[in-house]
């Protein structure tokens, strides 16, 4: 019989990936929810896959997600959700982030999934700075941002409450850069506006960076070895902004070099570009939140992934040269 793999924001940039890896599987049946205005990415065109559009806030729109006939497995992988850098929970984030994980994990329950995976984030986890962090038996909710602080309570919330009733496994990945978006995350925004434009301004500081087919490929070991750990993280290693920027220069001949700012200026001004985002919703570039996140330079350890799931993250140079090919197919 056929595994389903069921993901949720499959169009989005984790699920197109998965769904491109699962592609490449034999026997799978790929189901995905997306929204009803969500648009068919080009790369997904050629692939099979059944879509069911709903929203993660109406749980009747995700029953056809675990439909199956006898003997068959779902896999159900959860990556659908908003991202925030700002402070505050508005309603809407609560519910998608929040009550919309709780659906489809009352939903995996009632339909006996074989496993469900959550697609957390490392910044659920509570750190300071130049911390060296491995996963966690509980997390700490008292956080600073939005996002951090709902997935440290939905990581909770699986521990806690479902655990004993469901087979589960967390995945915590680092920011995920790569191929198959087009700018909703900070790196990808600005080599896609320096691709554009042949100039970008950026900020010290950085972060642990992977590569989106990294995290997709783990995502699927995960499904398929009989015994996994509670969670893992899935990440690379620490870059700062500039240094990728700059691969992004050499690798597209890009004359100017990036022109960095350091993060004491920019921290003059996060409060202020936060409080107008926040009111007239607007995403902005960076918030005091943000900032705080890149200063810290925080080791995110891949230990356990390695050792169940023979993880190994590929150079930054081919993540980077991927990322700039798809952004400029993307533009043509």
């Amino acid at each position: 019989m056929k595994k389903i793999y069921v993901i949720t924001g499959i169009y989005g940039h984790l699920g197109r990936a998965l769904t491109i890896a699962l592609s490449k599987e034999k026997d799978v049946i790929i189901r995905g929810l997306a929204l009803p205005f969500e648009k068919l990415p080009d790369e997904l065109k050629d692939i099979e896959h059944e879509l069911i559009r709903g929203d993660v806030r109406d749980i009747s729109s995700l029953r056809p997600l675990f439909k199956k006939e006898e003997g068959q497995e779902i896999y159900f992988i959860h990556t659908a959700g908003l991202i925030s850098i700002f402070k505050k929970i508005s309603q809407d984030f609560y519910d998608v982030n929040y009550n919309g994980a709780k659906n489809t994990l009352d939903l995996a329950v009632e339909y006996e999934v074989k496993r469900y995976i959550y697609i957390s984030s490392v910044d659920a986890f509570k750190v300071k700075k130049n911390d060296v962090v491995k996963e966690v038996s509980q997390y700490d909710e008292n956080l600073k941002g939005a996002y951090a602080k709902i997935k440290a309570r939905v990581g909770n919330l699986i521990i806690n409450n479902y655990q004993d009733k469901l087979d589960t496994c967390i995945i915590h990945p680092s920011a995920i850069i790569g191929p198959y978006d087009k700018g909703h995350n900070l790196v990808i925004k600005l080599s896609a506006n320096y691709l554009k434009n042949g100039h970008v301004n950026g900020a010290t500081g950085g972060f642990d960076f992977v590569d989106v087919r990294d995290v997709a490929n783990a995502i699927i070991s995960v499904c398929k070895k009989e015994k996994v750990a509670r969670s893992y993280i899935i990440s690379n290693h620490f870059y700062t902004i500039k240094e990728l920027l700059l691969l992004v220069k050499d690798m597209a001949s890009i004359k100017r070099k990036p022109l960095i700012f350091p993060l004491w200026l920019a921290k003059i001004f996060a409060p202020a570009i936060e409080f107008f985002a926040w009111h007239l919703h607007k995403s902005p570039l960076f918030t005091p939140y943000a900032l705080r996140t890149i200063s810290l330079h925080t080791t995110y350890l891949h230990d356990l992934a390695e050792l169940d799931l023979n993880y190994e993250p590929r150079p930054i140079e081919e993540t980077i040269k991927s990322m700039i090919d798809y952004l400029l197919d993307a533009n043509r």
